[in-house]
């Protein structure tokens, strides 16, 4: 449609450009911008610009932000670049840290630092966010020590922030995490231990499970996957066992994928593992008779004929 008008009624071009480059549609937007260039007249230029820098689509803003530092005069650039430093995304808002500092000599830390307590939440959150990203480790660990008080998201970015600084303060906040009440902040955990060399706390696990609601128990039993083979399925048997139902059969859910994966672990299971696994499977597969529970018996027992 907009390519249509551009081609019939040239004259419209700057009105078609401006309405497209705020188009919904993130390709639309990147068109008008790869065509910004046709337009002579700077007013009219800089209109389809603005448009751009306003769109809904982070990769828009991003390309717009670029011509922009690049076509227009200092003042105007620097105020454009500091304004979007505080973009929800993360992209636009690193883009405009590191052109204000190529071209204007000027740290985008402290601009970030002095918004945490604004009273603009939007504008403070993505303050928080920024210095996750970007900051140094203190100012990781300050945000951190107010870990409860951020949103989910905010959380989410403080336990990134803790593991790219490599604070000694992660353990604990994880610790923490692990009663969070958000799936997106269980995620995450789940991945920061992955990435981290912190090991899982089993008996922390059990204390959070036993806390949770049927919402996130799911999640929580999803942490056994960072145990070793043995230890995992010890784990998830233990819970298998739980009077509570939604837990016992999440739990029982998960011992049916560890024994479609089990076989790709090549570990031996531990003397005590060896004793005490045998009558947690068969109590467990006497409360979820119709789970398979031969894998894990027949796993054990090759085990059990090594010399």
């Amino acid at each position: 449609m907009y390519e249509s008008l551009t081609l019939g009624e040239p004259a419209k071009l700057p009105e078609v450009l401006a309405a497209a480059a705020g188009d919904a549609d993130p390709r639309i937007g990147l068109w008008a911008l790869d065509r910004v260039k046709a337009l002579k007249d700077g007013e009219q230029h800089q209109r389809v610009l603005a448009a751009a820098l306003s769109a809904n689509h982070a990769a828009v803003r991003q390309a717009a932000l670029r011509r922009y530092a690049a076509d227009s005069g200092d003042a105007a650039n620097a105020h454009t670049l500091r304004a979007a430093l505080f973009d929800v995304a993360r992209g636009v808002r690193a883009f405009a840290a590191y052109e204000l500092k190529r071209s204007h000599a000027e740290d985008a830390l402290p601009a970030w630092r002095a918004a945490v307590e604004s009273t603009d939440r939007r504008r403070s959150e993505v303050a928080v966010k920024a210095l996750c990203e970007f900051g140094t480790a203190s100012d990781v660990e300050r945000l951190a020590a107010a870990y409860g008080r951020w949103n989910a998201s905010t959380r989410v970015a403080v336990l990134r922030g803790l593991l790219r600084v490599i604070s000694p303060q992660l353990e604990s906040i994880l610790a923490q995490a692990i009663f969070d009440r958000s799936k997106i902040v269980l995620r995450e955990l789940s991945q920061v231990y992955r990435r981290g060399n912190i090991s899982l706390d089993v008996a922390l696990v059990d204390e959070a499970i036993a806390r949770a609601d049927d919402r996130l128990a799911p999640n929580l039993l999803s942490l056994g996957q960072l145990l070793g083979k043995w230890e995992e399925v010890e784990f998830l048997l233990r819970h298998a066992l739980r009077e509570h139902r939604v837990v016992a059969e999440s739990a029982a859910d998960r011992i049916d994928q560890w024994v479609q994966t089990e076989s790709r672990r090549f570990t031996a299971p531990s003397a005590r593992q060896l004793a005490q696994l045998p009558d947690l499977t068969r109590a467990a597969q006497a409360r979820h008779p119709d789970r398979r529970w031969g894998t894990i018996h027949l796993a054990l027992a090759a085990f059990a004929t090594v010399p």
